[in-house]
């Protein structure tokens, strides 16, 4: 590789999407041994919403992420009329800070792009940048920032597998240990909370205000299968070492596939929109035999 300046990098998602393994297998990956750092800024620690702010009797946090209990009583314990009150009382409130997460007046854009200024003006030559997260592409003067920008697609339900997988209540049906014991300061409720959680607080949030930024990305890396993560791996690596060596060559392959992608969702409609004709021929088809029948019965005798 050739000396170059730090190759700044947007990777966005929604949660549970593989963001933090891209990385992992991205810094494993032979044709990158000749990098020297690979600085990694996390976009959650710009959000400015929190718990506390909101939450009426303290810091108590639902999701999937946590240590399973609610105000010192165990997940599996008998509650009283007064807890399960004030715990339906702040599912509803999380759910809310959920949903507020995502909003582009709760982040601190600016903090994040000095942030950024400054890793890019203290890095050295041949080392990476990469700014993760749900909010990643979501902001014009982070993306103006970017030589490359990352987007993890895939299904819903998968993602939602994968919380639970890696959640303590998961966990201790197997006896094993979370992968992910986040708690943010606070406590958690039983399993049925925290999925209503997703349902209305994250996934809503993510939907409106995470899914659409996908448009904005270089690259698409799919990853309903190890086989076809891998294979993303494998692209976003060669990219990178393109990035290295040749920048108008990195430019032009970049460009190559976000057309081959703009091409195949265009596809993607064309074929829908065709499907759609033909079940609307049929409807009318079916109406129009319905009503010529209707009219013949109520034909009266001659």
């Amino acid at each position: 590789m050739t000396n170059k300046k730090p190759l700044l990098i947007l990777l966005a998602a929604g949660s549970a999407s593989g963001k933090g393994t891209l990385i992992s297998r991205v810094k494993k990956n032979q044709l990158l041994s000749d990098i020297n750092k690979i600085c990694q800024i996390g976009t959650d620690d710009y959000v400015t919403v929190r718990v506390k702010e909101e939450s009426r009797i303290g810091e108590i946090v639902y999701g999937f992420e946590g240590n399973g209990r609610f105000g010192g009583v165990s997940s599996g314990s008998r509650l009283s009329n007064r807890q399960k009150k004030e715990i339906n009382e702040n599912v509803q409130v999380y759910s809310k800070i959920c949903r507020n997460w995502y909003l582009p007046e709760n982040f601190s854009v600016q903090t994040l792009k000095q942030k950024i200024k400054d890793e890019l003006n203290k890095q050295n030559s041949n080392n990476i940048i990469i700014v993760e997260g749900v909010h990643a592409l979501q902001f014009d003067e982070i993306r103006e920032l970017a030589d490359l920008k990352i987007w993890i697609q895939n299904d819903d339900d998968l993602r939602l597998i994968r919380k639970i997988i890696r959640s303590p209540y998961y966990q201790k049906l197997i006896d094993g240990t979370p992968e992910d014991t986040r708690d943010y300061g606070g406590t958690l409720t039983p399993f049925p909370n925290a999925f209503k959680c997703w349902v209305d607080g994250d996934k809503p949030g993510e939907k409106s205000h995470v899914l659409p930024t996908k448009k904005y990305a270089d690259l698409v890396v799919f990853s309903n299968d190890w086989e076809e993560f891998d294979k993303g791996v494998g692209k976003v690596a060669s990219i990178i070492n393109l990035y290295f060596e040749d920048e108008e060559k990195f430019k032009k392959e970049l460009a190559k596939e976000k057309r081959g992608r703009i091409e195949s969702e265009i596809s993607e409609l064309e074929e829908q929109i065709k499907d759609k004709k033909i079940e609307l021929s049929k409807l009318v088809t079916e109406q129009t035999t319905s009503s010529q029948q209707q009219a013949i019965i109520q034909q009266p005798p001659k």
